[in-house]
């Protein structure tokens, strides 16, 4: 009866008397109605039926609270406390009180840095908005773009814990100092950078800096063409997150080198036994196995701990335990599910898992956690090239050939093996020069590398140079497979031909026939 004009009591009270009770019933509506949208995670909806609600009531606080509460699921932040304010000014300027301690909390937790979680004992790091320098202010928008692509696919690697864009972005327009920032954010290191057009040329320049002691851990710029920024910036994305997570670990490597194994956090303990693993040595293998163990001590349920074991294991049984076969791909086998078991969302986990499935020749099952392990992180240069030559034995060698080209685009300071494992999708391609050109740079990486020079040289005709490298390739199985024992007849090509399994019976006569034409049969 709004706007019925008032005649007298009892029918004014009785009116005055209705109208509190219908409000109540249709606030409580409004409130299940809101704890649905919140239960159900519908973002928009909620936040309407929110309005609706303070529009009739302007002082209902669970109102305000549902709303913040859907900001928040939403992960805007400053929404939220933008609804905070509006609450308080409401309650303040028609009531004369304060807001309730559900809200004040609320409002606290807003406040507080965003827990970021990450490996046990790994990096955490802010990415700060980009500085636009251009006079263009539309430029903001690509800066901010940059800077926020950078932040997701900084966020699938599981090493790194990466503080929310509203966390970080809350710096904007702010001189604090990183040791600041890094102490109010919690994090060991934040990347700061820069958008700047010049002429038709746009230059983004990014610095990593460590958050402790202010010093430049990296840095790094890029020039495009100005009309081709929005074609290449997925490209640049990829440079920076590639060549920042490789960095630091690289960092935080170099910093465990004077402390002792037992003051070693868990993914400190996994960077120094991945280290030792890429030696590629019987010896290495064993003295990675004790950090990995120990990482396992410290964090039992720490993935990369049973990972790295099983990396061990996998060393020794595709590569040097010739003779323990068996029990090293039991062992490899165990060690990867395990991994994959306690974190199914480490792309590094599937990917061991992905190598192994494959030597078992379990090729679908390869399959699918080579592709889990792209899907989760298509930016680790070192798991793209394992990847790869997981691809290349299950037939996929094109795809193969352009996951080993991104790989050296993001890790340009890679290790000797990324040309060993450029080879085998160039060979299995046909394309035997420029096979011969990748293992060229460094020939001796894995042992079976010459066998596959062997026969690129014999497929192309050239007797004398496959004749070489076949030489070469038992030199390296004499000493590195049977440890000094005169190989039986036959022995290299069946080890040749176990090390390298192929889905497609044509891949495996393929390679077969460039062993046979290079004296390797």
């Amino acid at each position: 009866l709004h706007g019925f004009a008032p005649l007298e009591d009892p029918f004014d009270a009785w009116v005055r008397d209705r109208r509190v009770r219908l409000a109540e019933v249709a606030a409580a509506a409004f409130d299940a109605a809101l704890a649905a949208c919140l239960a159900a995670g519908r973002i928009d909806d909620g936040l309407e039926i929110a309005e609706r609600g303070l529009a009739l009531d302007p002082t209902r606080e669970s109102f305000y609270l549902a709303a913040m509460r859907l900001h928040l699921a939403a992960g805007r932040r400053s929404e939220a406390a933008r609804i905070h304010e509006r609450c308080r000014r409401a309650l303040e300027e028609r009531l004369g009180v304060p807001p309730s301690d559900a809200i004040s909390k609320l409002r606290r937790e807003i406040e507080t840095p965003e827990p970021v979680a990450g490996t046990p004992g790994g990096h955490s790091i802010a990415v700060l908005p980009f500085d636009n320098l251009s006079p263009d202010p539309d430029q903001r928008f690509l800066a901010d773009g940059i800077a926020e692509d950078i932040l997701t696919d900084l966020s699938r690697f599981r090493s790194l814990a990466v503080t929310a864009r509203n966390s970080s972005f809350a710096y904007r327009g702010h001189a604090t100092p990183i040791r600041e920032v890094g102490r109010e954010l919690r994090v060991d290191y934040v990347l700061e950078g820069s958008v700047r057009r010049i002429g038709t040329r746009l230059r983004l320049t990014a610095q990593l800096i460590d958050a402790r002691d202010e010093t430049h851990v990296w840095a790094d710029r890029f020039d495009v063409p100005l009309e081709n920024v929005f074609e290449v910036q997925d490209d640049i994305t990829r440079a920076v997150v590639g060549a920042l997570a490789l960095r630091i670990d690289d960092d935080r490597l170099e910093r465990t080198r004077s402390r002792r194994p037992e003051d070693l956090h868990a993914y400190e303990c996994w960077l120094r036994g991945l280290e030792l693993v890429r030696r590629g040595t019987p010896e290495s293998d064993e003295q990675a196995r004790g950090f990995f163990e120990r990482a396992i001590e410290i964090e039992p349920s720490f993935a990369r701990g049973y990972a790295g074991i099983s990396l061990s294991h996998f060393n020794d049984w595709s590569c040097q335990a010739w003779d323990r076969w068996d029990e090293r791909e039991r062992a490899a086998y165990e060690y990867a599910r395990r991994a994959v078991e306690l974190d199914d969302a480490d792309h590094v986990t599937h990917c061991i898992l992905g190598r192994v499935y494959a030597y078992r020749r379990e090729f679908t099952q390869a399959g699918k956690h080579l592709e889990r392990a792209l899907a989760l992180n298509p930016n680790d240069a070192d798991c793209l090239m394992h990847v790869a030559l997981g691809k290349v034995q299950l037939g996929e060698h094109e795809l193969a050939r352009e996951l080993t080209e991104t790989a050296f685009r993001l890790n340009p300071r890679h290790g000797d093996w990324y040309y060993a494992a450029a080879t085998y999708p160039l060979f299995m391609l046909g394309r035997y020069e420029d096979a011969l050109n990748r293992a060229e740079r460094a020939p001796d990486a894995m042992v079976d590398t010459r066998g596959f020079m062997a026969a690129a040289h014999a497929l192309l005709g050239r007797p004398d140079e496959a004749r070489e490298h076949a030489e070469r390739l038992l030199e390296g199985f004499r000493r590195k497979i049977t440890f000094g024992r005169e190989p039986e007849p036959g022995e290299p090509l069946r080890w040749l031909l176990h090390v390298n399994p192929f889905r497609l019976e044509r891949d495996t006569r393929h390679v077969r026939e460039g062993f046979a034409r290079a004296g390797l049969a």
